[in-house]
């Protein structure tokens, strides 16, 4: 389907084209199950256009194969039904079935095809009768190729008989129901327990997938930076400031952590991801072990020992040090930490980025910083952020310690929202970088809310809701909150709406 719309798209860019799909939510009451006869006129709307619009598409589909444009098997993607879809990309394009898939067929006798709603779960429909097309190649698709292509082992048989006018009954068809739950547990768990078997269970092969999830994290907040010059330029001075002083020196103010702090939402995690993602710039030369941990994002970031312990892994590992000597006692190893940083060099500079730490649990008494190191070896720097509120004491308590604890003005950076400018400069790459744009009367009520508030995280839920707006959007259906707080009821509310809860 999208195919063929993406190239009359192109070109278009950022301007409506003359036809455009609709969202499913378009129909209000399409899944209003408590309001059958409203439920049914969206249906009945739905299965119509759905299948004029299939129609439409295998015609052009076919005309492109003709003249060549198309492959066979590009033309037979709009032929092919949903559960012929599902399969191809679930079990004919996996090359390992064994060890990954399972398939049950049931053949269902006697449909009636008088309760449309109830036998279009079980067969495709098309203009209110059976879609021969897509029920012949579902036949080819289950009696030839997948046979052919998953184990016998791993595929599994039904034919039951359609009972009244819902078809399946939990009385009748009781034997097959708990014959399929039993074989389907059985068989899934064992799959489960083969896979287990052979994933890679050694402390290394842990750490691999807990440094890939924080590097994942860490990518997907640099995607969205933007502006924050000075910001990065302070930190980069810090991080280089060994470089600067030369190796001979005794330990200056600059060695000790360098937090950021701000309120909730002013893109600490974006900043500190940012200067993570500099490194490899700010280092050229030399081969520096960066290690990247957003707390509260991982089970193992989440509560101070283990984030401690996965932290040491990554150390020894790059350092070609034993894992062994690892404690698993918070005091040793909270020592052991401290000893690791002075592996250090200057050809391989150890940089810790650690947001978030006022989120770890199981730190010592109510103090959930005081395992930071406030003296660094040479070549070890740590960045970490912390929130910050005036008016919020409790939210505030850690990061009044942390002043306590580094006790150097220099090494604070306090995160602020972007201004007005900034903040617009932003939505406007993103939208640019989305290939999507506004109306005046639309860009002055993001202007408007903007200047309510510029708080990065708010700038992220003004994006994410103009994105869904229209040229041709009633003024009436665009709402822009004022508040973080209100943006975020307003996401809450369309989602409620769309899952009619």
């Amino acid at each position: 389907m999208y195919n063929i719309i993406a190239v009359k798209a192109k070109g278009y860019k950022s301007v409506d084209v003359i036809n455009k799909i609709q969202k499913i939510f378009k129909f209000p009451n399409l899944f209003q199950e408590r309001v059958p006869k409203l439920q049914q006129q969206d249906q009945a709307i739905w299965w119509d256009t759905l299948g004029k619009m299939q129609k439409l598409l295998r015609k052009a589909s076919l005309s492109l194969f003709n003249s060549g444009t198309l492959s066979k098997d590009e033309m037979h993607t709009y032929f092919m039904s949903v559960t012929e879809r599902e399969v191809i990309n679930g079990i004919l394009n996996v090359k390992n079935t064994r060890n990954h898939c399972l398939a049950y067929v049931r053949y269902i006798n006697n449909i009636n095809l008088q309760n449309l709603r109830k036998a279009s779960l079980f067969i495709d429909i098309l203009n209110r009768s059976i879609d021969t097309e897509a029920t012949k190649l579902l036949g080819n698709l289950r009696d030839e190729r997948l046979p052919a292509k998953i184990e016998s082992s791993n595929l599994q048989r039904y034919t039951v008989e359609w009972i009244g006018r819902e078809g399946l009954d939990s009385e009748t068809h009781e034997e097959y129901l708990s014959h399929f739950l039993t074989h389907f547990y059985r068989s899934i768990t064992k799959l489960v327990d083969r896979a287990m078997r052979k994933e890679d269970s050694s402390a290394q092969g842990q750490i691999v997938t807990e440094i890939l999830q924080h590097l994942h994290a860490c990518n997907n907040s640099v995607k969205v930076f933007y502006g924050r010059e000075d910001d990065l330029e302070r930190i980069h001075i810090y991080m280089i400031s060994d470089q600067l002083e030369g190796d001979n020196n005794t330990v200056t103010e600059e060695r000790r952590p360098l937090v950021l702090h701000g309120e909730g939402g002013c893109g600490k995690t974006s900043l500190l991801a940012k200067s993570a993602s500099m490194t490899p710039v700010w280092f050229a030369g030399t081969r520096p072990v960066c290690i990247i941990r957003f707390l509260g994002t991982t089970p193992d970031s989440s509560a101070l020992t283990p984030t401690l312990i996965s932290i040491c892994q990554q150390i020894s590992y790059n350092y070609m040090l034993p894992f062994e000597d690892i404690p698993d006692d918070l005091v040793p190893l909270m020592a052991h930490f401290k000893h690791l940083l002075t592996f250090a060099s200057a050809q391989q500079p150890l940089l810790l980025f650690l947001d978030s730490v006022d989120q770890l649990t199981g730190a010592q008494g109510a103090n959930k910083v005081s395992w930071l190191p406030t003296r660094l070896p040479p070549h070890c720097k740590i960045v970490v952020s912390c929130a910050e509120e005036a008016d919020n004491p409790e939210v505030s308590r850690d990061y009044h310690l942390l002043r306590r604890m580094i006790d150097f003005e220099e090494n604070f950076i306090k995160v602020t929202d972007l201004g007005e400018d900034l903040a617009m400069q932003v939505i406007r790459m993103w939208m640019r970088t989305a290939n999507r744009d506004l109306t005046n009367y639309q860009w002055r009520l993001v202007a408007n809310a903007i200047g309510q508030c510029s708080l990065p995280i708010f700038v992220k839920l003004v994006f994410a809701e103009v994105c869904r707006w229209r040229s041709y959007t009633k003024p009436q259906e665009t709402h822009l909150a004022s508040t973080v707080m209100d943006s975020i009821m307003m996401l809450f509310e369309r989602i409620e709406k769309q899952v009619s809860l």
